[in-house]
C-alpha cells in the first residue's frame, strides 16, 4: 500500500469515502442536451484561476480540441500515430465538381468495388457504393441511399449511457452495419482483458459535454465519452475530488505491461478497477483509416512518477491478427503518468524526470484533478494532477474489413488515486 501521510493505509477512511459517494450533491449530473453549446472551442475568455495559488505558473494556452476550420486531406500512416490536437492537419471529404453521368450498362462491376452495376449507384467510381462511408453534408450520396447523410444526433444522450451503443454514439458512431454496409456490429463494456464487466459501469462511465474548464474534444459534437477507474463525474464543488477503490483486480490486456525506458527497474503493478468500451466495426469500402481525439487525466502526478503505480490508458485495435495498442508517444511508450504526452500540469522535476507542461495548469481547473484526492485522503495535494490535453490518434485499416477497437483504462498497483479518459471525435479517413 502507498499513501501521502500514510492516509492510504487507513481502511476506515476508505469505507468513509465509499459512504460519502452515496451522499447527494457530491458530483454534478451532466446531461448532454442540458448545456448549450459554448461559443468558443477553448477555455473561458475570463480571467484564469491558478488552483494552486502559484502565480508564477502560466495557465497555458487554450487546448481547443479538434479544429472546426478548413479541412485538408489527411495521409494515413502505415500503423498508427498520436500527436497533439492543435497540430491536427485536418480531414477533407470535399464536394466534388459535377461529373458526367456514369454510362456503365449491363451486368458486371465496372469500377471493381465489389458491387455490381444496378446495386452500385455509380459503377464508374469505386468510392461510391452501398458499402461506402457517406460523409455528412458534402452533397454526395456515397452509400447509394438516395440522399446525403446527416451528422449523428447526440442531443438525447444523458449522463449514464443506457447501453454501450450510447457510448458509441457519443464518439460519433451512429450507423448500424447492414449485410454489406459499414457500421457498428457490436458494442459492450468490459475490462482490460476483455473478460467480464467493469466493477461499476454506472460510476465508471459517463457522457459529458465538458469537464471543468477543459473544453470539448470536438466542439462540433454534443457529447464525449468518459471512462474512469473511480467516478466519471465532474465535481459539483470547487476544490473537492473523490477517489474510489472498487477493489477489483484484473489481468493485463494483450501486449502489456510495457515498462517505461525512462524508469529503469520499475515494474508496473497489476491492473485494478479497469473499465473499457469495446466496439466491433465493419470498415467502409472507401476509407483507409480512422482517427479519434482523447485526453488522459491522472491523480498520480507528481508523487508517483516512475513507481509501480503507473495508471494506463490504452486503445487496442484488432485488425484480424490480435489486439495491439495504437495509443503511444513518439518513443512508443503507452499513455501513462510517465508519458511524454503529459502536457497539462505544473512544471517540475519528479522521479528524476523533468516535465515542461507546455499547456500550463489552467485546463485542469474544475476537473477535480487539480486538488488531488481530497476525499478520502485529507492531505493537501493542491497543485497535483496532470493531463495530456487533447491528443489525436490516427490508425490505418483495410477497406471493407471487420475490426475490434477497445478503449481501456486501469489503475496500476492499487485502486486509489484514480485516472480518467475522455474520448470523442471518431472519424473515418478517406482513401488516398
Amino acid at each position: 500500500m502507498r499513501g501521502v501521510g500514510n492516509a492510504r493505509t487507513l481502511g476506515a477512511i476508505a469505507l468513509a469515502a465509499l459512504a460519502a459517494l452515496a451522499a447527494p450533491g457530491c458530483y454534478r449530473s451532466h446531461v448532454a442536451h442540458d448545456s448549450p453549446p459554448r461559443d468558443d472551442a477553448g477555455l473561458d475568455a475570463g480571467p484564469r484561476v491558478d488552483a494552486g495559488g502559484d502565480a508564477g505558473v502560466d495557465a497555458g494556452a487554450p487546448d481547443a480540441g479538434i479544429d472546426a476550420g478548413p479541412r485538408r486531406r489527411l495521409v494515413v500512416p502505415d500503423g498508427a500515430v498520436t500527436g497533439a490536437c492543435e497540430d491536427d492537419p485536418g480531414l477533407l471529404w470535399p464536394p466534388e465538381p459535377p461529373r458526367p453521368p456514369c454510362d456503365a450498362r449491363g451486368p458486371g462491376d465496372r469500377d471493381g468495388d465489389g458491387f455490381p452495376n444496378g446495386v452500385d449507384c455509380d459503377d464508374c467510381d469505386p468510392t461510391i457504393n452501398p458499402g461506402a462511408y457517406d460523409a455528412p453534408g458534402n452533397g454526395i450520396d456515397e452509400d447509394c441511399s438516395g440522399e446525403d447523410a446527416r451528422p449523428c444526433d447526440e442531443s438525447a444522450l444523458r449522463l449514464a449511457p443506457g447501453s454501450a451503443s450510447d457510448a458509441a454514439l457519443a464518439l460519433g458512431l451512429c450507423v448500424r452495419a447492414t449485410a454489406r454496409g459499414w457500421g457498428l456490429l457490436g458494442a459492450r463494456f468490459t475490462t482490460t482483458s476483455g473478460v467480464g464487466e467493469p466493477a461499476d459501469v454506472v460510476q465508471q462511465v459517463a457522457l459529458m459535454r465538458e469537464l471543468g474548464r477543459f473544453p470539448p474534444l470536438d466542439p462540433r459534437r454534443g457529447a464525449m465519452l468518459a471512462l474512469s477507474t473511480g467516478l466519471a463525474r465532474e465535481p459539483e464543488r470547487p476544490g473537492v475530488s473523490y477517489c474510489v477503490d472498487h477493489r477489483v483486480v484484473h489481468d493485463f490486456p494483450p501486449g502489456f505491461p510495457v515498462e517505461s525506458p525512462a524508469c529503469p527497474g520499475i515494474v508496473t503493478g497489476v491492473p485494478h478497477d479497469s473499465v473499457a468500451l469495446e466496439l466491433e466495426l465493419r470498415v467502409p469500402t472507401n476509407v483507409s483509416g480512422f482517427r479519434f481525439a482523447s485526453s488522459f487525466f491522472t491523480h498520480e502526478y507528481p508523487d508517483y512518477i516512475c513507481t509501480p503505480f503507473n495508471d494506463v490508458f490504452a486503445v487496442l485495435l484488432d485488425r484480424g491478427g490480435g489486439f495491439e495498442n495504437i495509443l503511444f508517444d513518439r518513443a512508443g511508450n503507452p499513455v501513462t503518468v510517465n508519458n511524454s504526452l503529459l502536457r497539462t500540469c505544473r512544471r517540475g522535476t519528479h522521479g528524476g524526470r523533468t516535465f515542461d507542461c507546455p499547456l500550463g495548469y489552467g485546463p485542469l481547473v474544475g476537473t477535480g484533478f487539480e486538488v488531488g484526492c481530497s476525499d478520502p485522503f485529507p492531505d493537501d495535494r493542491s497543485g497535483a494532477g496532470a493531463s495530456t490535453g487533447c491528443i489525436e490518434t490516427i490508425a490505418r485499416v483495410e477497406p471493407g474489413s471487420i475490426i475490434r477497437l477497445r478503449f481501456v483504462l486501469w489503475d496500476s498497483g492499487d485502486g486509489w488515486f484514480d485516472s480518467l479518459a475522455l474520448v470523442d471525435a471518431f472519424e473515418w479517413i478517406p482513401r488516398e
